[in-house]
């Protein structure tokens, strides 16, 4: 059965696609790159959730790809995008900080071991 048939009422995620009017509209600018990162290191959060956005509205425009979100459902946790080729289903986790906890790939770990899935790698 679809992940998607499945699907639990949870949080939507939303790619905005042009971060320039967020930014004029909250009157908020948030640095991505390293040095300004460095700079206003408050901002990093924020910055990781940027990030994830630009990436999913990226690969929404891919075509042949169907890009789905798997939220955090009780003990399972969340994996930002779920890439759909085919049948060919791959898990993808942005993480957009300095260090990779072990504990940051969960979401990965436990997407991939789930039978019905059957995916012996995913990409953080």
């Amino acid at each position: 059965m679809e992940l998607r048939l499945k699907r639990k009422k949870g949080n939507y995620k939303l790619c905005i696609c042009d971060h320039v009017l967020r930014a004029s509209w909250l009157q908020e600018v948030v640095p991505i790159d390293e040095e300004g990162l460095t700079r206003a290191p408050d901002f990093a959060d924020l910055a990781g959730h940027l990030v994830e956005s630009i990436v999913g509205y990226f690969l929404t425009g891919l075509p042949h790809l169907d890009v789905t979100h798997f939220s955090e459902r009780g003990p399972e946790p969340e994996v930002d995008y779920i890439l759909t080729i085919g049948e060919l289903r791959i898990p993808l986790k942005i993480k957009y900080q300095s260090r990779i906890r072990f504990s940051d790939t969960k979401g990965l770990r436990a997407f991939i071991e789930k039978v019905s899935i059957m995916r012996p790698s995913g990409y953080l």
